[in-house]
């Protein structure tokens, strides 16, 4: 009733504004005459017709304004109209109802965005659902919808079957590419996981409990964030896994995955963001099993090998020395202070060039240990054969024997510089400024030899995921 009254207001001063402006310019008594004169002067019957009949016209209007208005329930009961009759009149009716499209798209939308893209996956053991990426067709689904497989069955949208090949997966995130031989066709949007929270509204779809035929949708909302994955109201079931998490906007944001319970559920799906960064690794054939059994005595001994590895480099005693006892912060902040006091005082000196010393000699120690590691862990590839590996394992293979390659020349040129600081150190021929540079230096030295500790064994890490 708010909205009519407001709107019958606007239009009698449509109505009357002309009135007023003809009957004197800027005399606010005469254009209180005027308004009385219009109510007044009933009898006049062309100008009594005409009003009456575009009052009828334009309450037919408003009825059919306030119809369309109520559908929009994005559109806030509370905002005040502006003051401005004429810029009342330029804001349409469709444009009042456009603006709703702001928030998002229609359940209709979303189902006719995203429903060509959705495929339905069958193999010896599983039934899911899975969702084209690409026009070259690549499809994303859950890595326990294709366990145990090289090929699926899929179903597309249009009800034709293809053979799939699982390209790559990774069991540990649950996450799988499967590859048909198709183009052009139809792939969803990804949209960012990140920014998605709780009570956003989300929509599911796919093949609940494997039931073939049309796409099933379920719209919900986000529940919480609970670690790596989402956990949202939308019912999925068995058969729902690999099918999409979609916003508001038909935008992928996550993979339907798992439920927890039996009669009352709650249910989880994996960030779009993380498939992201991993999908470009399963294209390229990575296979990561939760199971190791499957693997080949090669497979085996390489993977152990760069475990061993790994355990060597973090558990190094020179680094862990290097990094714990290289630096005494509260020694330098003590000889700092004392130095700038007097600068002349042989004691202090003394005492600052001989922690010089022994930090950059506990550096270079951990310096020597990184290159031996170096050295050693390059002995170990050449005693490897690569043959029964994958393309995928190689590449990691191969980008990790370049990186051993690049970090042996560095370490090496990093050895000699420090040894020849020490020397001049010890030479006694410095002044306070110099002593104070190195004392930064050696800071940052500390700081090279955890990067590089940290940074050698996660490329390790990844060598060993392609297993």
């Amino acid at each position: 009733m708010k909205k009519r009254g407001l709107l019958i207001g606007i239009l009698l001063a449509i109505l009357l504004l002309p009135q007023i402006t003809f009957a004197a310019w800027w005399s606010s008594t005469n254009w209180f005459n005027a308004i009385k004169n219009i109510l007044k002067h009933k009898n006049v019957t062309q100008q009594a017709t005409t009003t009456d009949q575009t009052i009828s016209d334009l309450s037919k209007k408003i009825d059919e304004l306030e119809k369309r208005l109520d559908q929009k329930d994005n559109v806030s009961t509370s905002t005040k109209p502006s003051n401005s009759v004429a810029s009342v009149i330029k804001k349409s009716s469709s444009e009042i109802i456009n603006s709703s499209n702001d928030q998002g798209l229609t359940n209709q939308q979303i189902i006719s965005k995203v429903k060509p893209a959705i495929v339905y996956i069958s193999t010896t053991f599983k039934l899911g659902s899975g969702m084209i990426i690409s026009s070259d067709g690549y499809i994303l689904t859950n890595a326990h919808v294709v366990s145990e497989v090289n090929e699926a069955d899929v179903t597309l949208s249009t009800g034709e079957v293809k053979i799939g090949s699982v390209v790559g997966r990774d069991e540990k995130i649950d996450l799988a590419v499967v590859k048909i031989n198709k183009t052009n066709s139809p792939f969803v949007q990804m949209g960012n996981s990140d920014v998605a929270v709780a009570g956003d509204n989300i929509f599911t779809l796919g093949f609940p409990f494997g039931v073939q035929g049309d796409v099933s949708f379920k719209e919900g909302t986000i529940s919480r964030r609970l670690g790596n994955d989402i956990e949202i109201s939308a019912e999925i079931h068995p058969g729902n896994s690999g099918g999409p998490l979609v916003n508001n906007k038909g935008q992928v944001i996550g993979i339907n995955t798992y439920t927890i319970g039996k009669t009352e559920t709650i249910k989880f799906a994996i960030p779009i963001n993380v498939a992201k960064a991993l999908i470009p690794d399963l294209e390229a054939g990575k296979q990561i099993f939760n199971d190791k059994s499957n693997l080949t005595e090669r497979q085996l001994s390489i993977v152990n090998g760069l475990i061993v590895n790994k355990a060597s480099i973090m558990n190094s005693q020179p680094i862990s020395i290097a990094m714990s006892k290289a630096y005494d912060s509260s020694m330098f902040e003590y000889l700092n202070r004392e130095i700038q006091l007097n600068q002349s005082d042989n004691y202090v000196i003394k005492t600052y060039v001989t922690n010089l010393v022994n930090g950059y000699q506990k550096c270079v120690d951990g310096l020597n240990a990184l290159y031996n590691f170096t050295v050693g862990f390059g002995a170990f590839f050449s005693k490897q054969t690569f043959t029964g590996l994958s393309d995928y394992q190689i590449s990691k293979i191969n980008d990790l024997k370049s990186y051993e390659l690049q970090k042996l020349r560095e370490y090496e040129q990093k050895v000699s510089p420090n040894q020849m600081i020490i020397s001049t150190l010890n030479s006694g021929t410095l002044t306070t400024q110099q002593l104070i540079s190195y004392q930064n230096d050696l800071k940052n030295l500390i700081n090279y030899l955890s990067t590089e500790r940290i940074t050698f064994s996660n490329r390790i890490q990844i060598a060993i995921d392609a297993f």
